[in-house]
């Protein structure tokens, strides 16, 4: 059978990473892309049961829908499989009505929304680690017998089992060569970067991850260590490459596992510079063996500092665990990499800001914000859906790097999403003026990947845009919460001249007047209005536009500084606006 793998075409990261976010270009690292090691996995698994295969990364590929739908046209699939994702689902499906032919949703949102991708319109879904069973669907397409319990299809729509591979070792090595392999990057790796799994899944339960749920709970597999350094010894033969990136969940789950790829490594006499993804509890004794085994990059998820913050996560983190592995890292000469997240459940402006500083203080070799984002599927989601913290159900809105989607009584998604940009910008001034090796680093990189006129190019623009930010007015946007059901008057240029009724559910409505009317209005509970629908009942005349304005259609940018669009409506003297019933309060 004649079977199309697909990471779908859009400005949004989706196959190879753990939670989608939208490609904003390139700033002080070149533009990311990350490998889809499922899809290559997938791809590999059923060319070796004797199925022609394509496998197509429209995203790191750089392909508008025209190319996309011509390459999968001219090869014709009886099937095409789709990593879709969470951000990306809708515009997805738009892009695949033009063609006609079985479609199957794979990865992790599809682990988590099956049900979702069926009504929506997929044939078929495929839950969990979908090399396998995605192979048995196709068997069973060609073949007759029984669906696969991992898979459902919309003609008799139910939840499937969720599949994981027990052993791990039983996979060929990716088919990494129906890939542009030469395009996939892991942007804090130096130079030009190739990735492998030493491993799958991880043995910590953070409510807002997506591995949990697409690779069952805390089940953490690896791979033999003999076997992962014959593939490392391919690839050293067939590539050419500055780092090897071990992109697994979570590769120091076991200080066993750790030491067995060192000791062969070594025993190999092998030398070459690699990196991996590990977490804040590895046994710091581990990493002076990795460091002589040639890891020159440690990344790991710090989260947060504050103790009630992470007890909400859950994540058990020590600060002094965290200053160690830096510190040890820094000792044996590799380079650290530490994550955190603003607009934690539990956190608020103080909080974050703090925790900001905390992670300056810390002076890893480079550091990573995003904004916590609950994706649907994942125990974060059921609670910020559950405490009424969303502030849109919109799909396309959640984005961990961009704004937030949620909102707290006391820290406004305004807030959060503004903090993310106070956080990278107090990182960006930091390091260029007060870590060097880390502005060399970057440059270093670039130079590898693109040229020396590149990055030159690249790190002047950075450095501007860094200054120029980090110059700008240090404070963040504050929020007006008006209680249910009262009304508040509100100052509109020093004057207290329109009055705000809010119905039971809505959080925030600012309606400022004189000249032209902008009406701000922030949907609380759990649901969202599509278009903000408030009425203007009182103060109106020559009404020249429209009296409903569709937040949902500010960007992220404009949301975050507190840009508004307005109406072109003229208003007289006093006026009063009111929210229809239903919105914000679950319609």
């Amino acid at each position: 059978m004649k079977v199309c793998l697909l990471n779908p075409p859009g400005p949004v990261l989706k196959a190879g990473t753990r939670w989608s976010s939208k490609i904003k270009g390139a700033s002080i690292d070149l533009r990311y892309y990350p490998f889809p090691v499922y899809l290559a996995y997938a791809a590999a698994v059923l060319r070796e049961a004797g199925h022609e295969v394509a496998a197509w990364d429209a995203v790191a590929l750089e392909w508008g829908d025209e190319r996309t739908l011509a390459s999968i046209r001219e090869f014709g699939p009886e099937i095409l499989a789709v990593e879709t994702s969470t951000t990306s689902f809708y515009a997805d499906l738009a892009f695949l009505k033009a063609l006609d032919v079985p479609k199957v949703a794979v990865g992790s949102h599809a682990t988590g929304n099956a049900l979702t991708c069926l009504r929506e319109g997929y044939d078929y879904v495929v839950a969990g680690e979908y090399e396998m069973p995605l192979r048995d669907l196709v068997r069973y397409l060609t073949q007759g017998g029984e669906l696969p319990a991992a898979a459902a299809s919309a003609k008799d729509p139910r939840e499937p089992v969720p599949f994981w591979l027990e052993d791990v070792d039983v996979l060929p090595w990716p088919a990494r060569d129906l890939l542009p392999i030469e395009r996939y990057n892991e942007p804090v790796a130096g130079g030009r970067n190739i990735v492998l799994v030493s491993g799958r899944g991880c043995n910590l339960r953070c409510r807002f991850c997506t591995v949990p749920v697409f690779q069952g709970g805390s089940h953490w597999r690896a791979r033999d260590p003999v076997k992962v350094v014959d593939e490392v010894e391919y690839l050293l033969t067939e590539y050419s490459y500055d780092e090897l990136y071990f992109d697994d969940d979570n590769l120091t789950v076991r200080p066993a596992h750790v030491r067995g790829l060192c000791r062969e490594i070594k025993k190999r006499g092998l030398k070459f510079r690699w990196g991996c993804m590990g977490d804040a509890f590895i046994d710091t004794t581990v990493i002076a063996e990795m460091a002589d085994a040639g890891c020159v990059l440690y990344k790991f998820g710090v989260e947060h500092n504050d103790r009630e913050v992470l007890r909400r996560i859950p994540k058990a983190i020590k600060e002094d665990n965290v200053r160690s592995i830096i510190e040890e890292c820094r000792r044996h000469g590799v380079r650290s990499h530490a994550t955190f997240v603003v607009g934690l459940p539990g956190s608020n402006v103080e909080k974050d800001r703090a925790m900001v500083e905390y992670s300056l203080a810390l002076r890893p070799t480079t550091l990573q914000y995003s904004v916590y984002s609950p994706f649907p599927g994942t125990p974060a989601y059921e609670e910020a859906e559950r405490e009424g913290w969303l502030v849109s159900k919109d799909w396309s809105k959640i984005d961990g790097a961009g704004r937030s989607i949620v909102s707290y009584p006391d820290y406004h998604w305004t807030q959060i999403t503004k903090m993310n940009c106070y956080a990278w910008d107090r990182w960006g001034k930091h390091f260029l003026l007060t870590q060097p090796g880390t502005s060399w680093h970057h440059f270093r990189g670039i130079v590898r990947r693109e040229g020396l006129k590149a990055a030159v190019t690249t790190s002047v623009r950075a450095a501007v845009k860094i200054l120029r930010s980090a110059s700008s007015k240090d404070t963040l946007p504050t929020a007006t919460v008006l209680p249910s059901g009262q009304g508040v008057a509100i100052e509109v240029c020093g004057a207290a001249d329109g009055t705000v009724n809010a119905a039971p559910g809505s959080n925030l409505l600012q309606a400022l007047v004189g000249g032209k009317m902008p009406i701000w209005h922030h949907c609380g509970g759990a649901g969202r209005c599509a278009t903000c629908a408030v009425e203007i009942v009182e103060g109106i005349e020559n009404l020249s536009g429209p009296t409903a304005i569709e937040h949902d259609k500010l960007t992220a940018e404009q949301l975050a500084t507190g840009v508004r669009l307005a109406c072109q409506t003229k208003v007289n003297g006093n006026c009063r606006v009111r929210i229809p019933e239903g919105i914000g309060d679950g319609a």
